[in-house]
């Protein structure tokens, strides 16, 4: 499986979004910043009806001319790169995740997971991280990330697919 992370001064490595919703790339950088709703919301002067429009409807956005300051308040590269890995008008979407799919990959998931956890017990044998073990560890959540995303970019589809129903 071919994966392309790219560094960014924000946040380090971003994972390929390619195929991720809005939605899905939104969480996703709201989530990596660590910081809860309202402290997001007051660093971009968003009111509450605007804040809860932003974070919780999937058909509203930060406008483009507040998306520069809304990485630097998250931290992170996460919607730049979604625009950048989905520029192309010819790529192919998510496709809803099955239930089959679903547990395929959350075995995956957690075998690498295991093997995240195994390189950092490695590293971790004297006591401090060296180049060579970070760049293993780095590989190793990667590989968790990148299973990870392709989870969310399917059921966010899932959810896509559903809108408007109770």
């Amino acid at each position: 499986m071919e994966h392309l992370y790219e560094t960014y001064p924000l946040g380090g490595a971003v994972p390929n979004l390619r195929g991720y919703s809005l939605p899905a790339a939104m969480r996703m950088a709201f989530h990596l910043s660590g910081k809860p709703e309202d402290e997001i919301a007051a660093a971009m002067s968003w009111n509450k009806s605007t804040a809860n429009r932003i974070f919780h409807n999937q058909d509203y956005w930060p406008s483009l001319p507040t998306l520069p300051k809304l990485c630097c308040v998250l931290g992170n590269a996460v919607i730049p790169r979604w625009i950048i890995d989905n520029a192309d008008f010819l790529i192919d979407k998510a496709h809803p995740m099955q239930a089959p799919e679903l547990f395929r990959d959350l075995r995956k998931m957690m075998a690498e997971t295991a093997r995240l956890i195994e390189e950092g017990e490695k590293a971790l044998e004297d006591g401090r991280i060296v180049s060579q073990e970070a760049r293993r560890i780095l590989r190793a959540l990667a590989e968790v990330f990148q299973v990870g995303g392709m989870m969310i970019a399917g059921l966010q589809a899932v959810i896509q697919d559903h809108k408007g129903e109770i």
